[in-house]
């Protein structure tokens, strides 16, 4: 006769998982392979950068399918590396990025969200008509940013796509 324990029944653990705090799911992942296929997933849902290394990098490349949330302090040496290894993206938090962000983020077809903080903007980058683009993107936050009067019906016409 065949009996499971509880603990190994991925429901119980996904509501275990639901109760710890973020960092704690890391570790969950390797008490048992049962758990690793649990709790590896969920360690990778949301993740936090404020540089990448060259470990972390490959990292990102084996688990960037698990990414829903990624949080990173940009720099210009990352453009493209995102794309690459967050096929599933949804939300994408960056701090000081690269005035380029866009020519690279229109490779992640999942993105409905996009915050970036402290970016300064070339009055010539195009960059409201380049977001005009993400027919997909939901939710947008710009953090101190002026708008050029040019721009500003550009603007409005986003944020009447946005939720």
């Amino acid at each position: 006769m065949f009996s499971t324990h509880c603990l190994d029944l991925p429901e119980t653990l996904l509501c275990v998982a639901s109760y710890l705090p973020r960092r704690s799911l890391p570790v969950c992942a390797l008490v048992s392979k049962a758990w690793y296929r649990v709790f590896h997933p969920l360690a990778w849902k949301e993740v936090e950068f404020n540089k990448l290394t060259p470990n972390q990098r490959g990292a990102i490349q084996l688990n960037g399918h698990f990414v829903r949330t990624f949080e990173i302090g940009f720099h210009s040496s990352m453009q493209g590396h995102i794309a690459l290894r967050l096929p599933t993206l949804d939300s994408l938090v960056v701090n000081r990025p690269h005035p380029n962000i866009l020519h690279w983020v229109t490779e992640l077809p999942s993105l409905s969200r996009l915050d970036i903080k402290n970016i300064k903007l070339d009055p010539q980058s195009g960059f409201w008509d380049k977001l005009l683009e993400f027919h997909h993107l939901r939710q947008l936050e710009i953090d101190e940013l002026e708008i050029p009067k040019e721009d500003v019906d550009t603007f409005w016409q986003i944020c009447t796509r946005l939720e």
